[in-house]
């Protein structure tokens, strides 16, 4: 049995020479992650070291290159030795049962470690959300931030605490994408159930309440494509707040997302007008389901990444495309 804060090859060394060094990444084994350590190792872009508990998923997974480091962000002296000079520190990782106190630590024992370590750069995966309560109808890097649940708390804590001890002894780079979704994700699934499993009554009432709310989703394939551009940013650069979104894609919205939907999965169209709902209306529901400082026409820009040479993968069309095709999948494999 390995001791804590130990690593290990998971398959004999392979000859290459990573353009970006070594990514020294925690929450691997989570949707984004997942994704990411795939892209990493069919691009050959980095070698891989990735943080994982004793009875993570991952330990036992086959075809896996690079380390697996076994540690814990709740143990910083598991960490020893987790992040090594030069690497490239990228942080997926977030108690989802934590308290906010933990996730906070977490964050401080991660900072911690890149110091210790002297990473090259460190990269937070944080989220579009929080900005919280906005006015604005479109929302930037530089939109001050209003965090309403404890969810937007943390989170924007958690990037405060990173960016605090970190910057100044390296970049600090922080992507916030809005709700992320793609094969194995979760956002979208329960609008895809409703629209293949929910009754037509109950759809109908649902689309002519949300009608055209924005649904801010981003493919999971760009999220992970501006990773590897924050990976491979060159020596010295300087580090930034990122969003990445697709909301510049006027499709990006509930009716036109749940009428893509019926037509994949094979339910019928109603020709019939909707009930002329007014705004206001999903406004207070909104407000009633615990998302007081939601606006359901908001969006966010991702013009500052694109500025600085990122250019997406794939469209939103694509995207919605690749996740409708794994849900039909994932519904056959369900019947059988």
């Amino acid at each position: 049995m390995l001791a804590s804060g130990s690593s290990f090859p998971t398959e004999p060394d392979r000859d290459f020479a990573p353009s970006a060094g070594t990514v020294a990444l925690t929450g691997a084994s989570g949707f984004v992650g997942r994704h990411l350590v795939r892209s990493l190792l069919d691009s050959n872009v980095a070698a891989v070291r990735q943080l994982v508990h004793r009875s993570d998923p991952a330990l036992s997974s086959s075809g896996t290159a690079g380390q697996l480091f076994r540690g814990s962000l709740l143990e910083p002296a598991s960490l020893t030795g987790f992040v090594q000079p030069g690497d490239t520190v990228v942080n997926l990782a977030f108690l989802a049962g934590g308290s906010p106190e933990e996730n906070l630590r977490c964050a401080e024992s991660l900072a911690d470690a890149c110091i210790a370590g002297r990473a090259g750069r460190l990269i937070h995966c944080s989220t579009a959300v929080v900005t919280g309560h906005c006015d604005e109808r479109v929302i930037r890097e530089e939109t001050p931030c209003q965090p309403c649940t404890p969810y937007e708390q943390v989170k924007l804590e958690i990037e405060q605490v990173l960016q605090e001890k970190c910057s100044g002894l390296m970049p600090v780079e922080i992507l916030r994408p809005t709700a992320v979704f793609g094969p194995g994700g979760r956002n979208l699934i329960k609008l895809a159930n409703e629209v293949c499993h929910g009754g037509q009554l109950v759809n109908y009432l649902r689309e002519s309440v949300h009608g055209s709310r924005r649904m801010n989703a981003v493919g999971i394939e760009n999220v992970v494509a501006a990773l590897l551009f924050l990976i491979q940013q060159p020596a010295g650069a300087e580090g930034s707040i990122n969003i990445i979104s697709d909301d510049e894609y006027p499709e990006n919205n509930y009716l036109e997302i749940a009428e893509y939907f019926a037509s994949r999965f094979g339910q019928r169209h109603r020709s019939f007008p909707r009930l002329p709902v007014p705004g206001s209306l999903l406004t207070a529901l909104l407000r009633l389901a615990g998302r007081p400082g939601y606006s359901p026409q908001r969006v966010w820009d991702c013009s500052h990444l694109l500025n600085r040479g990122f250019r997406k993968p794939a469209t939103f069309q694509q995207s919605l495309a690749s996740f409708a095709d794994w849900f039909e999948q994932a519904e056959r494999k369900r019947a059988a």
